[in-house]
């Protein structure tokens, strides 16, 4: 009987020790974190704080078996975001690192249903107008002296632009492939994009308008969404 008494109170108390964190029962339901997860849990799910690996990895908030809240994901192929995620999405504000042509690049600011939104006050550029530009990325590729901007319709360049006009206050104008811009600015730099071109559907036309204010040095890039 006490021999009885031993085992059950062992797998009693082991049970109580596997409640809540890193059960093996315990599910990720983003398939490239799914492989192991040690944390909080509730109703079989991640549910918490916890940790997360597979072909990917995450360690921050869960909830309902998703990224959800602060924390931070790297990607296999070395991309980090650090910032607030909501079902598995990264919404709300945040940082993500990643690499163009060896440099890291960085999108600081506001994310909504995994896109970048655009950037947050004080990181060196502040929006003045933004008139028909579906949504804008900023990043401040690295120390300089540059200003350039890049239109994309559907994720690819826009080559139906009519009238297109960039206006700065300061440096020369120069253009390459799909790039408008100036070299040789001075900071605080203003710019107003102007232009012309259709919709999706390529049913109208409409004027866009996106006027900035970068009071931060270096080599930046603007990307335009229409």
């Amino acid at each position: 009987m006490k021999g009885m008494l031993t085992i059950f109170t062992i797998i009693f108390f082991g049970l109580l020790s596997n409640q809540g964190r890193g059960q093996a029962t315990c599910r990720v339901l983003v398939p490239e974190i799914a492989e192991s997860y040690t944390g909080d849990c509730k109703n079989g799910l991640a549910h918490g704080e916890g940790e997360a690996k597979g072909k990917d990895s995450y360690i921050g908030k869960f909830r309902k078996g998703y990224p959800d809240g602060f924390g931070t994901y790297t990607w296999s192929t070395g991309e980090v975001y650090t910032g607030t995620w909501k079902k598995g999405r990264r919404n709300g504000k945040g940082k993500y690192i990643f690499s163009t042509n060896d440099e890291d690049s960085i999108q600081e600011g506001n994310w909504k249903n995994d896109e970048f939104i655009g950037s947050k006050e004080g990181n060196g550029i502040k929006v003045r107008i933004k008139r028909n530009v579906i949504r804008y990325t900023t990043i401040r590729k690295s120390e300089g002296n540059q200003v350039m901007v890049k239109i994309l319709v559907n994720g690819v360049p826009n080559f139906d632009i009519e009238d297109l006009l960039f206006i700065g206050d300061s440096g020369s104008e120069i253009r390459y492939n799909e790039y408008i811009g100036y070299e040789f600015v001075e900071f605080p730099f203003w710019g107003k994009v102007t232009y012309r071109t259709w919709n999706k559907l390529k049913t109208i036309q409409y004027d866009a308008v996106f006027e900035f204010e970068i009071s931060r040095p270096g080599y930046w890039e603007i990307t335009l969404h229409n």
